[in-house]
């Protein structure tokens, strides 16, 4: 019975999480998409990532109404750690962290397998980096 409320309290507190866009472009609305978890920063695992889950991470982020997902790799050689192999969002969440997720699996491919995504206004993609 012990184990069974600890395990119940380890799946639903959800740690503090910040999301940010990391790339060489020096811009805020294109990048690797990394997540801080207990002060570490990982690349989102791109496996299972798609554009609905792209479009949760431009709102966390802040300032946008849409996004859509970049193909795996699209800025090169990542060096860090990857983290939250298959995200699954439903697009009404308001950070990746409600977004369900497989945390017994590791990402693929470590190097080249991160989730990335181009941020947006409105509901086209004018503009937007095309890889």
């Amino acid at each position: 019975m012990i184990i069974n409320l600890i395990n119940f309290f380890l799946l639903t507190i959800k740690p503090s999480i910040s999301v940010r866009l990391s790339s060489s472009l020096n811009t805020r609305t294109h990048g690797i998409v990394e997540i801080l978890l207990h002060n570490t920063w990982y690349a989102l695992c791109g496996t299972g990532f798609n554009d609905i889950s792209a479009r949760v991470v431009c709102k966390e982020i802040g300032g946008f109404t849409n996004g859509t997902k970049l193909p795996a790799g699209a800025f090169g050689k990542y060096y860090g750690q990857t983290a939250m192999h298959e995200l699954f969002c439903k697009g009404n969440e308001t950070t990746v962290m409600n977004c369900s997720f497989d945390p017994l699996r590791s990402c693929s491919n470590q190097h080249y397998g991160y989730a990335s995504v181009s941020c947006y206004n409105g509901s086209t993609a004018e503009g937007r980096l095309k890889c």
